[in-house]
């Protein structure tokens, strides 16, 4: 428990000070919470924050396996919300135990592209996993250390 609260403590800090820089900052959050992304049985919803013009931005989202030490992607549908900068991940995802990698690009930012990678498992996504990544993509050893959590 002191470990998702602290989590949470760093995520709402992150955020602030990234919304006061004018950085990009991609959140995600339960479907349940948006009746919209629940009628599409969205996975998670995707939400761009602090950037001038989030409506701009582009959301993508993949199941993230590993094969052979190697990471296979599978490409998630992303739908966007009637509120700007808001998306839906919608899709299916076999095994049940895998993990989703998030990205946002936004013209503004040029080559900046910050992810988010979290688990799901036969229980649903596990809110306490999520992992940022600003600079770089996610090696296969972290996938693999989100898997074994």
């Amino acid at each position: 428990m002191k470990r998702f609260l602290l989590s949470c403590l760093v995520v709402a800090a992150v955020t602030g000070v990234a919304a006061y820089g004018g950085a990009l900052v991609l959140e995600v959050g339960n479907p349940d919470a948006n009746s919209e992304a629940k009628g599409m049985q969205a996975l998670v919803v995707a939400r761009v924050t602090a950037c001038h013009e989030p409506a701009k931005s582009t959301v993508t989202a993949s199941v993230l396996q590993l094969k052979d030490g190697r990471i296979q992607r599978t490409p998630l549908e992303v739908r966007p919300l009637a509120t700007a900068g808001t998306f839906a991940v919608v899709g299916s995802i076999t095994p049940n135990t895998a993990a989703i990698e998030l990205a946002v690009t936004n013209p503004e930012y040029k080559n900046y592209e910050p992810r988010v990678l979290i688990r799901r498992d036969a229980a649903g996504i596990q809110w306490a996993s999520l992992k940022r990544f600003f600079s770089a993509p996610p090696s296969a050893g972290d996938v693999k250390m989100l898997l074994e959590e």
